[in-house]
């Protein structure tokens, strides 16, 4: 509670893109200086928790626990030791483009209430060339690392297959998994490519260059939105399988106008996706992630992401069918300890129920519920 009640309204007062760069440059200084970063790490949070009823298995990759890193929070790769101490099992590096770029115009990042944000970024970041030489020092870390790909602003619908694939060709070698993104609503037109046509074209492209660089055999996920309609959903389900993709990430922000002017008016019409510790948010990913574990049963792996910052909230995501749960808002919302904090509830409650282990309960809400902290 330190960190929300004594910090987070001294990081209030300032904007907070720049205070997400404070802590970014944080958590470099911790990496630079290695032994004491991680000593910092564990006098803070104490040690990882390392327990193997928290180990997930996605398609052949072991995560040392279910609680990970959503693209958006490390767009570089450079903080992935850090992150790590934290307690995180994976991190998904980007959303990383085959260029640099600025992304859209500032201020771009707003908390709009306790807990939620609105962000505009538009995929900035350092450019495919820049994340290959930072993940090549982490090669040899414990921490699962996935790639999370997407298209330069000025690319048409036409050329973002040969973009994809490009920046696959570049970085897969780097990654345990890559994931697609299509559903940011921060690039025009992105969200365009989740149509059939697009979408199928994209994957083949992708898989095409994997089997060129004899990495054929790499999980590959595509990341929607979860502002698409039930049709659309299935649509997207439909040519996953036909393809053999390896899973969904559910889900990316939302635009929904009813959900931003309810933290006031002024937001109305204000661009970007919406995030954090919204119920009706988390709520209608949750909706999405069951509806996606009742059409694929074990066809398809579930990551899922959105409005996830406590056990509670992580449970509702496992036990509508997440085998792996993503945090971004969450890590400003509740500090550097929430893996941590969540490790040490899931363990909590599975005690309670007598659970073994953490893939038990995956699409089991039936049995269970919704379980609190």
């Amino acid at each position: 509670m330190f960190f929300e009640k004594i910090i987070n309204p001294i990081l209030d007062i300032f904007p907070s893109e720049e205070t997400q760069k404070l802590a970014k440059h944080f958590l470099r200084l911790c990496e630079s200086t290695s032994s004491v970063g991680k000593s910092v790490f564990q006098f803070c949070n104490g040690k990882p928790i390392q327990d193997k009823r928290l180990q997930v298995d996605i398609a052949g990759i072991k995560f040392e626990n279910p609680i990970a890193v959503g693209a958006g929070w490390d767009k570089d790769g450079d903080l992935v030791r850090a992150l790590h101490w934290m307690g995180f099992s994976s991190v998904e590096v980007g959303t990383v483009t085959e260029y640099p770029q600025l992304g859209n115009k500032k201020p771009r990042l707003f908390v709009i209430g306790p807990g939620v944000v609105l962000n505009s970024f538009g995929f900035n970041g350092s450019g495919m060339k820049v994340v290959a030489q930072n993940l090549g020092r982490y090669q040899n870390e414990p921490i699962v690392i996935g790639l999370n790909v997407g298209k330069n602003k000025e690319i048409t619908p036409e050329n973002a297959p040969e973009q994809y694939a490009t920046v696959v060709h570049h970085l897969a070698q780097y990654a345990k998994y890559i994931t697609i993104n299509l559903s940011s609503p921060n690039t025009p037109g992105l969200r365009n490519l989740l149509a059939k046509k697009h979408l199928d074209d994209i994957i083949h492209a992708v898989q095409s260059t994997l089997n060129d660089i004899n990495q054929r055999n790499k999980p590959l996920f595509v990341k929607i939105s979860p502002d698409m309609s039930v049709i659309d959903l299935d649509d997207v389900i439909d040519v996953c399988i036909a393809n053999g993709v390896t899973g969904i990430v559910a889900s990316n922000t939302t635009i929904r106008e009813d959900l931003k002017v309810k933290y006031g008016e002024y937001w109305s019409g204000k661009p970007g996706g919406l995030s954090g510790n919204d119920n009706e948010f988390r709520n209608m990913i949750n909706k999405q992630i069951r509806h996606i574990k009742k059409q694929t049963g074990k066809s398809l792996y579930i990551i899922g992401v959105g409005g996830v910052d406590s056990t509670r909230s992580a449970l509702e995501k496992i036990l509508s069918g997440a085998s792996l749960v993503q945090l971004v808002t969450g890590i400003r919302n509740r500090g550097p300890a929430v893996a941590q904090k969540i490790n040490i509830g899931l363990l909590k409650w599975m005690n309670q129920q007598g659970i073994k282990n953490i893939s038990e309960i995956i699409g089991q809400e039936n049995q269970y519920g919704f379980a609190g902290d």
